[in-house]
């Protein structure tokens, strides 16, 4: 991907692009979620720790996108697009953090992840 294009990544001009680097319709909706849900977070004073979908970050494998903390609670969320799934190595890395006692919430969409923050026991996950 061109230095230009990721300088003008946001909701509106991203999503409208056709890219033919590899990225496809179904990484752009992610590039865009993930957008939304760092701006979510940052409106109602969330501390939000996330990789970058565009280069390497040197986060684990398997690692859950985005660590949420807000008002003594902490969430894993997974990003993943309506039709979009969890790779192996999610899977198992869901699996092992949930042995733990940590529950990794798939969100799909921006109400999801809005709910998920003010009704913790809201049913987003997978």
């Amino acid at each position: 991907m061109n230095k230009s294009l990721l300088k003008q990544i946001g909701e509106s001009a991203y999503a409208k692009q056709k890219i033919s680097n590899g990225f496809s319709p179904e990484a752009e909706s992610e590039v865009v979620l993930h957008k939304g849900i760092r701006k979510y977070c940052e409106s109602i004073g969330a501390i939000c720790f996330s990789g970058r979908m565009d280069k390497r970050s040197g986060r684990d494998p398997g690692e859950p996108d985005f660590h949420i903390y807000l008002d003594g609670k902490y969430w894993l969320v997974e990003v993943k697009t309506a039709n979009g799934e969890l790779s192996p190595i999610q899977v198992r890395k869901h699996s092992e953090l949930l042995e733990k006692g940590f529950r990794v919430y798939v969100i799909r969409n921006i109400p999801a992840i809005k709910a998920l923050l003010n009704e913790p026991g809201s049913n987003f996950w997978e």
